[in-house]
């Protein structure tokens, strides 16, 4: 079987966003039946794992977690066979994530070349077959399906938690109890196999990417200090943190190679990645959508512009592409905390700036807490949030409505920076009369509203004249999103 590792699915939106059957199932264990084979680490995965997919816009409802006791051989399969594929459409996105101990079995169906099936090991210690897997995965008729399992042999599913400081007490991942004549990897006795499997592979015919945490001959790494993840869920959990963007499959797994080859080092085991070589090179946060770019519509006539009321209305009114933008709440208390979630369908750079019911603009975002505001294709944006700055963002006066403007640009724009304004703590506040400054240091990122570029001539013969030079039609060199909300502030 080639399914070889533990899944994550990007699927992406937010409420607004019709994908209303993506599906998530994350299956972690911590505690067995037998508690001699409780690990530690696993239940951090399955927190780093819903972070991650809060970020690519899961919502609690489209996730089901099966941890410890409810991870039974019977549950697992039975939400696997309802959840991941009942009222799934073609359309849709499915998250497949386990982490836990796995091992290797004789194979029954003679489709194994080492004569080994993978497996994973539930709570009650019956164990499921790689076979089972991809019986279930093949049933599944979302658009794209991304699977990862963190454990040894991911290939041969089993993984094994080492300390690698004198003073942290390892537990084993490997569940050699179920391996009748397998289960030898070639790192089980931390002799380093560097590489003999080491692989990216192009499947084109498969409709899901595998990332998984070992090579089929390895034994795969738990939490490689107290208090993190499992050493692949960490790595890949880091390097999404870390990476500048965009960040593909390959350079994820790269990451990951790297950050356990340096932690774990001769422990060390080589992460796998397969599928669709136009998936491996897309961006994670935008997975799924490889083969759906957003559209760039043309850049329309726009309006002579006489105040930032006026800027946000056409702005908004004349997008290129969609962005969305959603408060936590419609209206919010002076004193209560506010948050809002933004995506864009495009990369670019987000700022975001309120229009308060007295004309003064306040840049949100970027801020002092985070002035890097470049955001990747399809990624949700949480204000506030850890990864953009975990700030408080409170209702004051003025009561009353404003406008709130989530726009993302193609040109870098940063109006943080911008020599505009003042700043008032960890926020750029503009007066209305710095309305005019702000409208052109955003026009000439937007490149729209001035002279339009034009294509090199061409030739065009007219009657009883010779060829005369004529224009293309102009298409602007950069494009933009825009989306407005409106936040209301009462006593």
């Amino acid at each position: 079987m080639n399914l070889k590792t533990l899944g994550i699915l990007a699927c992406l939106g937010l409420c607004s966003v019709a994908y209303a059957e993506n599906r998530a199932l994350l299956v972690g264990l911590a505690e067995y039946k037998d508690p001699k084979a409780n690990l530690r680490g696993p239940e951090t995965d399955i927190s780093l794992m819903k972070e991650v997919i809060g970020q690519l816009g899961f919502k609690p409802e489209q996730t089901r977690t099966l941890l410890n006791q409810q991870a039974t051989r019977a549950n697992i399969l039975a939400q696997m066979r309802s959840w991941l594929t009942e009222g799934v459409g073609p359309q849709d996105r499915v998250i497949f994530y386990y982490t836990g101990h796995g091992a290797q079995v004789k194979d029954r169906s003679g489709d194994e070349s080492d004569g080994c099936d993978e497996s994973i090991v539930p709570y009650d210690l019956n164990v499921i077959l790689d076979d089972e897997i991809q019986s279930i995965l093949q049933q599944i008729k979302a658009r794209e399906v991304l699977v990862m399992f963190d454990s040894c042999f991911s290939g041969t599913v089993t993984k094994s938690l080492f300390g690698n400081e004198d003073d942290v007490e390892a537990d084993s991942k490997f569940w050699d109890k179920a391996s009748t004549g397998c289960g030898i990897a070639s790192n089980k006795e931390y002799s380093l196999d560097d590489g003999a499997l080491d692989s990216i592979k192009d499947t084109p015919s498969q409709n899901y990417i595998e990332f998984s945490a070992a090579a089929e001959n390895q034994v795969a790494l738990g939490a490689l200090r107290n208090g993190e993840g499992s050493a692949f869920t960490q790595a890949v959990y880091n390097g999404l943190s870390t990476l500048p963007k965009p960040i593909s499959f390959e350079k994820l797994r790269d990451y990951a190679v790297d950050w356990i080859k340096q932690r774990a080092k001769n422990r060390a085991h080589t992460p796998q990645l397969s599928g669709p070589q136009k998936w491996l090179n897309t961006d994670f946060y935008a997975f799924g959508r490889a083969d759906d770019p957003a559209p760039v519509a043309s850049a329309p006539p726009v309006q002579p512009i006489t105040s930032s009321s006026d800027l946000f209305t056409q702005l908004v009114r004349k997008t290129q592409f969609k962005v969305e933008a959603e408060p936590s709440q419609p209206s919010y208390r002076l004193g209560e905390k506010i948050s809002f979630k933004v995506r864009s369908s495009k990369a670019g750079y987000l700022n975001i700036i309120e229009l308060d019911p007295q004309g003064n603009m306040v840049v949100v975002f970027p801020n002092k807490y985070n002035d890097k505001n470049q955001v990747r294709a399809g990624e949700v944006v949480t204000l506030p949030g850890q990864r953009y700055g975990n700030f408080d963002l409170q209702a004051i006066e003025p009561i009353g409505k404003s406008r709130v403007l989530a726009l993302v640009t193609s040109e870098p724009l940063n109006l943080l920076n911008a020599n505009i304004g003042s700043l008032a703590g960890i926020f750029k506040v503009m007066a209305p009369e710095d309305a005019p400054a702000m409208t052109t240091a955003v026009t000439r990122a937007i490149g729209i509203f001035g002279p339009a570029p034009t294509s090199a001539p061409t030739t065009t013969p007219t009657p009883d004249t010779t060829p005369q030079p004529t224009t293309a039609p102009a298409t602007p060199q950069n494009y933009y999103g825009a989306a407005e909300l409106t936040l209301e502030t009462t006593r």
